[in-house]
């Protein structure tokens, strides 16, 4: 997933795009108003039932800048950029990523290591061995991170990024979370996971694509995330009639109405 910024720096960042295709990555000129998304959270986690907790932008980046171990910067990054489980990212080997020349090309292949036991145990076992899922990884200092961490440590093919046990990878974050300034959540990898999923869907990214992305058997799992924008029905609905009216192209952004949330909206 991207890097971005608050609206106030108005970066450059990759938005998601719908042809037949699927989804394609442009540059495009994007700004989410991670603050109004953050005054929100409060009312969003008392009233939706079962609505996973969540950080923002500006969590995220503050634990990132709280991280002086190089592979728990990795670590961290990788979480959040690939919405993956913690035995997931712990299970990564040189060979899980294709970094190509540009960075809209680079991918990174996750073995979906939760799965419901449905049916014989051979038979799951043989499901379960198949099962895995490839996510984009379009942000440039993401990449640039993960290819000076693999120049530096010369792994080989089949040799995991990360050398320690998830009890240690749990620590480690915990340790970040309290360090960071401004992080009110508590400690847990999964606030990273579910950053990914409403950042996704902020950048107008289909269900059912996350759901793949995620690696849940089905859409219902991840249509949750959807109500991190219940207390700003009036933009989505913005945004689905600019959709209709704007068809999907490889020229128009088909969201931008959920950006343009003003900043002096009031909040209970």
């Amino acid at each position: 997933m991207t890097r971005v910024t608050p609206t106030d720096s108005a970066p450059r960042t990759l938005l998601p795009q719908i042809n037949e295709a699927g989804p394609l990555y442009l540059k495009r000129e994007l700004a989410i108003n991670w603050p109004l998304v953050a005054t929100r959270r409060a009312r969003v986690l008392r009233t939706v039932t079962d609505m996973p907790k969540y950080l923002v932008l500006r969590e995220v980046q503050a634990l990132l800048d709280a991280v002086l171990h190089q592979s728990t910067h990795l670590l961290i990054d990788t979480l959040w950029h690939s919405g993956a489980r913690m035995s997931e990212v712990l299970a990564l080997t040189r060979a899980s990523f294709t970094l190509a020349v540009e960075a809209r090309d680079s991918r990174l292949y996750l073995k979906t290591l939760k799965k419901r036991r449905v049916g014989r145990p051979a038979l799951f076992a043989r499901k379960n061995a198949a099962a895995e899922r490839k996510v984009p990884l379009s942000d440039p200092v993401c990449l640039d991170a993960l290819r000076r961490y693999l120049a530096t440590f010369d792994l080989n093919a089949h040799e995991r990024l990360f050398n320690f046990t998830r009890q240690t990878a749990n620590n480690r974050i915990k340790r970040v979370f309290e360090a960071a300034d401004g992080v009110p959540l508590e400690p847990s990898a999964h606030t990273l996971r579910h950053f990914f999923a409403i950042n996704a869907l902020l950048h107008g990214t289909p269900l059912r694509i996350l759901q793949r992305w995620l690696g849940h058997e089905g859409v219902a799992t991840a249509v949750i995330h959807t109500n991190v924008m219940a207390t700003e029905t009036e933009h989505f609905r913005q945004a689905v009639v600019q959709f209709q009216e704007n068809p999907p192209g490889l020229t128009r952004p088909v969201y931008a109405a959920l950006d343009a949330i003003p900043t002096n909206t009031k909040t209970d």
